[in-house]
């Protein structure tokens, strides 16, 4: 479901409780669930998009929003997916899932890091990307580029 632009992250939530409220007692059970697609994590989004079903769409415009920036993020972090899916069939196959705890947290961090890095960088535009990703290609022993 998408709401409208104006609802901050409470209001959706409020927003959303009700709908389910109301979409249990008319159909008769609590097997209801509801998306907002705003506050979905990216593959969820991703899984709505591809495989939900339209069933009523007021504002049509909004939901094309959400719906691009949901491919956005699911793309811009579909690497990032198949690294950590890598990793983790590796250690599975392996039998060492989640045996050092200190070892885990270590790498949640720097997971979380990254992801901060990608938004930030998303929040910022394309600009900041090329140039993020720039600098990172630089080689440090080479001069700074100026222009004449």
């Amino acid at each position: 479901m998408v709401l409208r632009e104006e609802l901050d992250a409470a209001a959706r939530w409020r927003k959303r409780l009700t709908l389910l409220s109301d979409a249990c007692q008319r159909l008769g059970t609590d097997a209801v669930d509801l998306v907002v697609l705003e506050d979905a994590p990216a593959p969820l989004g991703h899984r709505v998009l591809k495989w939900g079903r339209l069933l009523r769409e007021p504002l049509p415009h909004r939901r094309a929003d959400v719906a691009e920036r949901i491919l956005r993020c699911y793309l811009d972090e579909a690497y990032l997916r198949r690294v950590l899916d890598t990793g983790l069939a590796a250690r599975l196959r392996e039998k060492r899932f989640a045996r050092d705890p200190v070892v885990v947290r270590r790498r949640l961090r720097a997971m979380e890091r990254s992801l901060r890095t990608l938004r930030s960088l998303r929040a910022r535009g394309r600009d900041a990307r090329t140039e993020a990703y720039a600098r990172r290609s630089r080689c440090p022993s080479s001069p700074a580029r100026t222009s004449a």
